[in-house]
């Protein structure tokens, strides 16, 4: 993904058409935080190069280290 994006390489990857970009914090907070802006950032670009987003091919996944559901580091609010 362009380095201009400002999504590092260790966190997106693509294969063809598609792209997967994710977050990793201790808060749901700040995941969402920035998964908003990289998904921003990836829209703008799209666009900006005369690439159409699917919304109905959009999904989102929430996945947790189990330990970290014991944890007070992780906190939703």
């Amino acid at each position: 993904m362009p380095a201009c994006l400002g999504i590092h390489d260790e966190d997106n990857s693509g294969y063809a058409d598609d792209t997967c970009i994710w977050a990793v914090a201790n808060d749901l907070t700040t995941i969402g935080r920035l998964l908003t802006e990289r998904a921003e950032a990836f829209y703008r670009f799209a666009t900006g190069n005369g690439l159409k987003m699917n919304a109905s091919k959009t999904q989102l996944l929430i996945g947790v280290v189990p330990r970290l559901l014991r944890s007070k580091h992780l906190l939703y609010q």
